[in-house]
C-alpha cells in the first residue's frame, strides 16, 4: 500500500508525529520481526520514495529525510540473459535507519544498508555501505568524512 500525504491523517497510531511533504511516497511493508517500520517524529521530504518491497525498511524515531531521496530494500534480477530484467525475481535485504538520522536532499540508500544512530548523510550521496553511529558521510559512494560533535556547524 502506498501512503501519501493526501487524505492520510498523522498524529496518532502507526504514523504518530510523522510528517510527509507533498509528493512523498512510502511503501509500508511489515518488518520481519513484527516491529512497526515507521516510528515517531519522522519527517519525509517532498518527492521522496521509501520502498521496502522485498527486504523491508525500518525507521527509527526522529529521522529526517530530505526531498527527492530514494530508499529501497530491493534490487531487480539481471543475471538471466534469456529473460527481460523486468521479469526476473526481485532480491532484497532490510534497510535499517536508526534513531536521530538526517539524510540530506537527493540521496539514494540501497538495499541492505544500516544507518546507525545519529549519523548525517550529505546531500546527493549514494549510500551503499553501513554508516557508523554519529558519523558524517557524503559522496558517491558515501564515505565517512567526520564525526558529529567534532565537526564545526555552518553558520
Amino acid at each position: 500500500m502506498w501512503v501519501s500525504s493526501i487524505g492520510f491523517a498523522f498524529g496518532g497510531g502507526v504514523f504518530g508525529g510523522t510528517s510527509l511533504e507533498p509528493g512523498a511516497r512510502l511503501r509500508q511493508v511489515p518488518h520481519s520481526r513484527g516491529v512497526c517500520p515507521w516510528a515517531m517524529g519522522c519527517h519525509v521530504g517532498s518527492y521522496t520514495i521509501v520502498a521496502g518491497r522485498v527486504g523491508g525498511i525500518s525507521l527509527g524515531n526522529h529521522v529526517m529525510i530530505g526531498p527527492h531521496c530514494t530508499i529501497t530494500s530491493f534490487n531487480h534480477g539481471y543475471c538471466d540473459m534469456r529473460r527481460p530484467m523486468s521479469e526476473q525475481r526481485l532480491t532484497g535485504s532490510p534497510v535499517i535507519i536508526e534513531d536521530d538520522v538526517w539524510i540530506g536532499a537527493n540521496c539514494v540508500v540501497t538495499s541492505g544498508v544500516r544507518l546507525s544512530r545519529g549519523c548525517v548523510i550529505g546531500a546527493g550521496s549514494v549510500v551503499t555501505r553501513d554508516i557508523p553511529a554519529y558519523s558524517i558521510a557524503f559522496g558517491c559512494p558515501a564515505r565517512v568524512k567526520g564525526t558529529r560533535g567534532k565537526a564545526k556547524e555552518a553558520g
